[in-house]
């Protein structure tokens, strides 16, 4: 396969991940995982979107641990470490109140 062509695949198969994963979010909208995958799909076309589902669904879904270490990482790729320090001390807490140590640890 040349490489216009393995690229025009790859772009096809992340339209119909996020087609797929945005039917997920609308069966689903209840299940923060379909929120979050869909948020990480979108880190690789357009970072500024992705971090704005991911803080969406932070806002929606305050308990969902692993969204805090995937915005926090998005805003330092976006040159926001302060934005991210904040993610990360929220993302421990709540961690902390779930009892789920592991999670706090990989935050800090």
């Amino acid at each position: 396969m040349k490489p216009d062509q393995r690229q025009l695949k790859q772009q096809e198969l992340h339209r119909q991940r996020l087609e797929m994963l945005e039917q997920e979010v609308q069966a689903n909208p209840g299940d923060p995982f379909n929120h979050y995958a869909l948020a990480l799909e979108l880190l690789t076309a357009d970072p500024s979107k992705s971090l704005n589902k991911l803080l969406s669904t932070m806002q929606h879904f305050p308990n969902y641990v692993p969204t805090y270490y995937q915005a926090a990482q998005v805003l330092i790729g976006l040159g926001q470490e302060q934005e991210a320090i904040e993610v990360l001390k929220k993302g421990i807490s709540t961690a902390t109140q779930q009892s789920d140590h592991k999670a706090a640890g990989e935050l800090r």
